[in-house]
């Protein structure tokens, strides 16, 4: 297949799928709360998808370079998605353990889903590699457009609208992995992936510490999803408001990513990371100070400085720590501990501080873990450095 035309449909997958993703992802927090769910209850069932992804993303990347497929594995993950997202929106009575169910599996399926499309691109060949921050800013435009858009759509057809559009976009996403071409096997690959492969990367010092920091920086990303909406909701924010946070987040993440490679020559990724905590830590002391809804939209911008760079730096350090016939195992597995653990621990941690302290005093606690992590980067890049 052309390159440039597999350029072309990864970018117009990330556009459909990424728009699919926010319309599940960024309605759960208003969802549960306009049905009736309190912090505490909203923080258990937003911590449960966590479970589904630390386990979907250990042992599909370790599958996926055991059987030399990413295809096959998405296509099966997008339409479980579909399946049952839709059916979470569509319930609208309080039924705990519903909710439980369908939203676990439902948003670990997003950060999996993400998370192998991204070592797609990075395993198909080394011009998608190169282009591989730009392909990612189409994700972010497909994310900003079903943000906006979803706002309308919920106003004008409610939840059954919202359940609609993940159906069509999820349909053409299909349509579209349908027409690309599978990871192809290498010279390395003659031998079958085992277990004690991935004990290599388990064992790997540098790969441990690379796993803690983006953790740590995460947990901060994801209270930015979670704990930032749950302010807002107190503030009074609309659901227009809200709307208007995620797709400013995501616009201001396009030229991030499309300058991806122009960063990564003039600044290294430990740069990078430095760069990111002190842009969370700015961001959420911010946070925990204003009461103004429209300062809290302002301060989102600040998000072209941190999930970018994560994004980008993460999986480039990853990919030449490890060995390439283990790079879905040691890409997902990364993705398994730090979007996955970070998903399970900040809900509940989160949710039980605002319960019993209060919001600004949670967020100005989450402010810390940047600055652990900006410390843990200094250490890694003298060690990566001692060791070339």
């Amino acid at each position: 297949m052309n390159q440039e035309r597999e350029r072309r449909l990864f970018s117009w997958l990330y556009v459909c799928m990424y728009m699919a993703f926010s319309f599940g992802l960024t309605q759960f927090t208003p969802f549960l709360s306009k049905i009736g769910y309190d912090e505490m209850e909203r923080g258990i069932l937003l911590s449960s998808y966590a479970l589904i992804t630390i386990f979907l993303q250990m042992f599909i990347g370790f599958f996926a370079d055991k059987y030399q497929t990413i295809k096959q594995f998405i296509v099966v993950l997008m339409i479980i998605y579909l399946l049952t997202t839709c059916l979470f929106y569509l319930t609208e009575s309080k039924l705990f353990f519903l909710h439980l169910l369908l939203l676990a599996i439902s948003g670990g399926l997003i950060n999996t889903c993400t998370g192998l499309s991204d070592t797609w691109i990075l395993k198909s060949s080394p011009y998608l590699r190169n282009n591989f921050p730009f392909i990612k800013a189409f994700g972010s435009i497909g994310w900003a457009c079903g943000s906006i858009l979803l706002s309308f759509l919920i106003a004008k057809a409610g939840y059954t609208g919202l359940s609609f559009g993940i159906f069509i976009l999820s349909m053409f996403s299909l349509i579209l992995i349908f027409f690309l071409k599978d990871v192809g096997k290498s010279a390395q690959h003659s031998a079958k992936v085992t277990l004690s492969d991935f004990k290599e990367i388990i064992f790997n010092r540098d790969y441990r510490l690379l796993v803690f920091i983006l953790f740590l920086l995460y947990s901060v990303i994801i209270a930015n999803n979670i704990t930032v909406v749950d302010k807002m909701l107190q503030l009074g924010a609309s659901d227009l408001q809200i709307g208007y946070k995620w797709s400013i987040q995501s616009l201001l993440e396009i030229p991030a990513y499309l300058f991806g490679a122009t960063f990564l020559r003039k600044y290294s990724n430990f740069t990078l990371l430095m760069i990111c905590a002190v842009a969370l830590t700015t961001q959420f002391i911010g946070f925990s100070l204003t009461e103004n809804v429209w300062v809290i939209i302002l301060l989102s911008g600040l998000q072209f400085l941190t999930t970018p760079i994560i994004m980008i730096a993460s999986k480039q350090l990853i990919f030449h720590m490890t060995t390439e016939r283990m790079q879905s195992t040691s890409q997902l597995f990364a993705l398994s501990i730090f979007t996955g653990l970070s998903s399970l621990l900040v809900p509940i941690v989160a949710g039980s501080l605002i319960k019993y302290l209060n919001v600004n005093l949670t967020l100005l606690l989450l402010a810390l873990l940047p600055v652990i992590a900006f410390v843990c980067v200094i250490f890694l890049k003298k060690r990566v450095i001692i060791h070339t």
